[in-house]
């Protein structure tokens, strides 16, 4: 069962940048599994990989979707995902110092930060003609 289901009140209207957004969540459930299964710190040190690459080209590709548009938000958006690699980064240290609540924390960090970015933020930058 998943800790966290994709919904189309998610989608930011656009396929590739959703398409990412739900590489997110699927990496959410994989966390949550692990902590059910008592995975361990290797895991988590390979999720931090992974969750490292993968946002970094989301950003990446979200913000030139944005300078596409025009979108006005920019540098705020900007400046959300600098909090996020930051924050990803402390739990990643904490990781490796070896704490054990730092599988909890994250799943808590990442579950509500990635819908309210993208209900507060990313679907701000849907068309209005596309908007529900």
């Amino acid at each position: 069962m998943a800790y966290i289901d994709w919904s189309e009140r998610y989608s930011v209207s656009d396929k590739h940048l959703d398409s990412q957004h739900k590489g997110l969540f699927a990496l959410i459930n994989q966390l949550h599994e692990a902590i059910l299964e008592r995975r361990g710190r290797d895991f988590m040190v390979e999720l931090f990989a992974e969750l490292g690459k993968y946002v970094e080209q989301h950003f990446r590709d979200e913000e030139a979707h944005m300078r596409r548009i025009s979108h006005a938000e920019l540098p705020r958006h900007q400046a959300d995902h600098k909090y996020f690699i930051d924050a990803i980064g402390e739990l990643r240290a904490r990781c490796e110092e070896g704490d054990g609540n730092v599988g909890v924390d994250t799943i808590d960090f990442l579950t509500h930060w990635l819908i309210d970015h993208i209900m507060g933020r990313d679907r701000k930058y849907i068309p209005d003609s596309q908007a529900a």
